[in-house]
């Protein structure tokens, strides 16, 4: 007897502890045919969740921004609005009275010159240089949460917002990299508030009867004359989706 081994003395099957050449190709290519239909799924929810946050995130500090303000100043109602002016000292002014001592300001970019700083444009590559270049605008300043914000002057204004994932580059796609907030009076002008950048569409039920306009000119120029930027109808869409970008939202992320 030899212990029930072979004829050599060795157990006739040995447990095998490593895979051939073959098998690890084919599971290496299993993975990357997973990975290659997954990630960009992943990607694009991830870019959405970072936008969806930087968004909310920009109309809490712009509201808690009024807010602390009026408490000093009394009610933005009752300020000096500049409007639209030619002189580009006088929105600056007003920003470094009203605004300046409630924000931790890093720098700050003039936006009114030969170059500016950022070229707007839209989802479908038009270029929207005069958003950002107009003598009633207060200059850039940088937030130490890496966020970058303008003050429109008008009949009260409009802040528009660069994200930090966005705010080192020159180009800036509209809708993506940047949206627009505007500074609204209530009907019986008792208070001002910060919103979506609404401008003649102040209602979510407007989105909603007007939808395939605001999906339309999210992504492209609005050619109605109406003078609102691309920005303006991003931002009421995913405001008026509970601040979740939608699913037909015309921009790729």
């Amino acid at each position: 007897m030899n212990g029930g081994g072979g004829a050599n003395g060795l157990s006739p099957i040995k447990g095998r502890n490593s895979f051939t050449l073959a098998e690890v190709l084919i599971t290496l290519g299993i993975i990357g045919i997973v990975a290659a239909l997954t990630l960009p799924g992943l990607i694009q929810r991830h870019r959405k969740t970072v936008i969806e946050t930087e968004l909310k995130k920009s109309y809490s500090l712009l509201n808690q921004l009024l807010q602390r303000s009026e408490a000093d100043n009394g009610s933005a109602i009752h300020w000096e609005w500049p409007g639209t002016t030619t002189d580009t000292t006088i929105p600056n002014a007003f920003f470094n009275k009203y605004f300046a001592p409630y924000l931790k300001i890093t720098k700050k970019v003039p936006s009114y010159s030969s170059k500016p700083p950022y070229t707007p444009y839209s989802a479908a590559g038009e270029p929207h240089r005069w958003l950002y270049s107009n003598n009633h605008l207060s200059d850039w300043v940088h937030l130490s949460d890496g966020s970058v914000i303008m003050l429109t002057t008008g009949a009260l204004g409009f802040w528009h917002v660069i994200f930090p994932h966005s705010a080192k580059k020159d180009k800036i796609i509209l809708g993506r990299d940047a949206f627009s907030f505007s500074i609204n009076i209530t009907d019986n002008k008792a208070s001002v508030s910060i919103m979506p950048s609404s401008y003649r569409y102040k209602t979510c039920e407007n989105v909603e009867n007007n939808r395939a306009l605001f999906l339309e000119y999210c992504r492209n120029i609005d050619m109605t004359g109406a003078g609102i930027d691309p920005s303006t109808y991003c931002t009421m869409l995913i405001y008026c989706n509970d601040w979740k970008i939608p699913e037909d939202y015309p921009i790729k992320l």
